[in-house]
């Protein structure tokens, strides 16, 4: 069922996962910048 569209797309699936991974990561640390301060 793959075609050269299909594996194309799922590159470009794969690259969006690791940005919204990347995405992820950043708003952790944003969360743990500001829970230290309010304590």
């Amino acid at each position: 069922m793959l075609d050269g569209n299909g594996t194309e797309m799922r590159a470009s699936e794969k690259e969006s996962q690791n940005q919204n991974e990347n995405e992820n990561e950043d708003t952790t640390v944003e969360l743990t910048r500001f829970d230290s301060h309010r304590r």
